[in-house]
């Protein structure tokens, strides 16, 4: 009886082996069989070491890793329970389907080694939103170069810099953007640690070619539900560029470039009063007012009453700081703004802002004008004031 035991436990711990054994390896994600998600929104790579699970982020290096238990064909891991199977050289997960490739393969070529590594700003303690959107996606990625460190943009699938930007977002003669795409989002994977001289060429570039709705990223998360598998979430913040403005011979100095034709005349955003105006400054990753520095879990409560004044907030940044502290400043006064309307929201309406109508949004907005100009450099700043005494219709004379 002890012997017929021990030869049952010992063919289910070879069951049990050979199992896990056909998971080993690295998958490649078979894209074309995906009908719910994008590309860009799911793992490029799985792959299952003994008792860990790695997810690879398709277009540069990011990862999640997971401890991993396999039973009953199902992955057990992040606290999902997710049934699988493994059929020749294909892995069966939900709706994904992984094969494993060979060097041939063109397959292998499409999600080969990345080119890029970005560490993103994983700015703790903020508000950032993480909706899906349906818009037209442009993703620009901006972080370190594998082959040789330096930082770079990775267009596609090939190294460029700010100059390469018009082409890829398909922009015609003259600044003005194609019919065909009014209705573009961007989201922009930038490495924390990279500096805003390189970002604030990127920012000009794009205010130049009206490419106006942006979404930072602030981090990528791995999700999991019935209807879409596994899928990537994106924390970010959304930001609106303003009219392109410069100095000429500012724009040259960071351009390399003669200035382009000359855009519409700039309207005044501020229209029939004359608005009180704030400064808050970046300097070495210090956030300033009025020359003191300013701890980032002050800031919010500092900013709260010109929000509610309808104050023009300016938060300007030097060309040495980099786009990590960059990214909390301005997130920290989006979370202000949200926090002021949804205070009002709750007055006016009794309701969240979650649960008010479009009508009743629009409302709060008219209210509640997020008048914020983030997207200049101090020197671009007190390049266009020294000019022209003024910047987007507000007539200012204070350099920074």
């Amino acid at each position: 009886m002890k012997k017929t035991f021990l030869f049952l436990v010992s063919i289910t711990f070879l069951i049990s082996c050979n199992n896990k054994e056909k998971y080993q390896g690295k998958w490649s994600y078979f894209y074309s069989n995906n009908i719910v998600n994008s590309t860009y929104d799911t793992p490029s790579h799985i792959t299952i070491e003994n008792d860990s699970i790695k997810f690879n982020y398709p277009y540069f290096d990011h990862g999640h890793k997971f401890p991993l238990r396999i039973k009953n064909k199902n992955l057990i891991f992040n606290n999902w329970n997710i049934h699988s199977n493994v059929i020749e050289d294909t892995l069966l997960l939900n709706h994904l389907n992984f094969h494993i490739p060979s060097f041939n393969d063109s397959l292998y070529s499409l999600w080969g080694e990345h080119k890029i590594r970005i560490n993103l700003p994983q700015v703790q303690g903020i508000k950032f939103d993480s909706q899906f959107t349906n818009d037209y996606r442009i993703f620009l990625y901006f972080g370190k170069r594998i082959d040789n460190n330096k930082y770079s943009l990775l267009l596609n699938d090939s190294y460029g810099d700010y100059n390469d930007l018009p082409r890829f977002l398909y922009v015609g003669c003259g600044g003005e953007r194609e019919e065909s795409t009014p209705f573009v989002t961007t989201y922009l994977f930038f490495d924390k640690d990279s500096k805003m001289k390189e970002i604030e060429q990127i920012f000009t570039t794009m205010s130049r070619l009206k490419s106006q709705k942006l979404k930072l990223i602030n981090d990528i998360k791995l999700k999991f539900n019935d209807s879409m598998g596994i899928h990537y979430n994106y924390e970010s913040i959304i930001k609106t560029l303003h009219p392109f403005q410069v100095n000429e011979k500012y724009y040259g100095s960071i351009m390399n470039q003669p200035l382009p034709p000359p855009p519409p005349t700039s309207y005044s955003f501020f229209h029939d009063f004359k608005p009180q105006t704030k400064f808050i400054l970046l300097k070495k990753d210090k956030i300033y007012f009025k020359n003191k520095i300013v701890n980032p879990v002050d800031l919010k409560n500092l900013i709260k009453p010109w929000i509610k004044e309808n104050n023009i907030l300016f938060s300007l940044y030097d060309l040495g700081s980099t786009y990590g502290s960059f990214l909390e400043m301005n997130a920290i006064i989006n979370s202000a703004y949200e926090e002021v309307r949804e205070a009002y929201s709750k007055i006016k309406f009794n309701k969240s802002l979650k649960k008010i109508t479009r009508e009743e949004m629009n409302e709060i907005k008219m209210k509640i004008r997020m008048y914020h100009i983030w997207s200049h450099s101090i020197p671009h700043y007190n390049s266009v004031i020294k000019q022209e005494k003024s910047f987007l219709g507000l007539k200012v004379n204070k350099k920074m």
